[in-house]
Parts: structure tokens; sequence; C-alpha cells
């Protein structure tokens, strides 16, 4: 039972997201097929669906404006502050986050020569399938993490929370003592 207290919101935005994202797939395949239907064509299964482009082209649409969203935040709140703001650095400190880390090209090429292949350069990395990947992969989780955080502690603060304030106090007292 700690686990799931101990994770509790992750655990309830990912169930939303899944149910969300099953709700979406089978009312899509209700959609596409009603338009087949319209049209003369034949109807598909659900497995089918999957592969077609109404079903990719529909997810991706949206999660795109959403990593979009997500890579903007993450980038700019890497360099700039918002005084008040429980989500941006401390203003005038330097914090663990901000050392380098042993990623990305650095890491890539040692791999590569570990198993008999070439270093890159920066720009080729860059157009590597695993560099596109992984960003994909982490902006992902990363928009829908970060949206459901900033709109949910928006509407469901409570009192004792961290980014609790009085009602009356001002927007620059979010999260602070």
């Amino acid at each position: 039972m700690r686990f799931l207290r101990d994770n509790g919101l992750s655990l309830v935005l990912v169930l939303l997201f899944l149910t969300f994202l099953v709700a979406q797939t089978l009312t899509g395949l209700r959609e596409y097929n009603q338009e087949q239907r319209d049209h003369g064509q034949a109807t598909v299964a659900l497995p089918a669906y999957l592969a077609t482009g109404h079903f990719m082209e529909a997810t991706a649409e949206n999660w795109e404006s959403e990593f979009l969203q997500m890579a903007a935040y993450v980038c700019l709140t890497a360099f700039l502050f918002q005084k008040g703001s429980s989500k941006s650095k401390k203003i005038g400190e330097r914090e663990t986050v901000d050392r380098d880390p042993p990623g990305g090209a650095r890491l890539y090429n040692e791999t590569q020569l570990q198993h008999g292949g070439e270093a890159l350069t920066l720009g080729q990395y860059l157009a590597t399938s695993q560099f596109w990947f992984e960003s994909f992969q982490n902006w992902q989780s990363e928009f829908l993490a970060i949206a459901a955080m900033v709109v949910l502690s928006i509407f469901l603060r409570h009192r004792g929370s961290p980014e609790s304030k009085p009602v009356d106090a001002p927007h620059s007292h979010t999260g602070t003592d």
C-alpha cells in the first residue's frame, strides 16, 4: 500500500491517460468504420485500425502540440526564471541540476566504439533514430506530466500542500512559506 500512497499522483495520471487513449481508440474505430460504410468500403477490426492513418494521425496530432509545449517549457525553464513560481529554479543560486550529465552523443559514441563502430559528430548524432527515439520518448512523458501538474496544481490546491497559499495572497507567494 505504501507504493500506491507514494506514487498515487503518477499512477492516477497514467491510468487516466490510458483510459482516455483506449476510449479514443474505441470511438475512433467506430467513427472510422462508419466513414468506411458511408463510402461503401470494408470495415476493419481493432488490430487493423491501429495501423491506419486515421488512428495514427489522430494520436500523433494531439501529442505533437503537447510535445512542443513540453519542449518549450523544459527549455525555457532551464534558462529563464520566474519569481514566485514553484517550477522555477532559484534566482542567483547554483543547483545540482546545473551540472553537465554524461549522456547524449558522448555516451552514444562510447557504445559505438565498444561495438566496433565509428564515433559520430554532434550533427551526425542528431540525425540518428536513437536520438529522436529517446527525445520523443522523453517529450511525451514530460508534456503529459507537466501539463497535468500545472493544470491540476491550479485547481486542486489544498491546505498544507507545498503549493498552497492563502486565497488572498498574491501569486508571487505560491510555493513559499
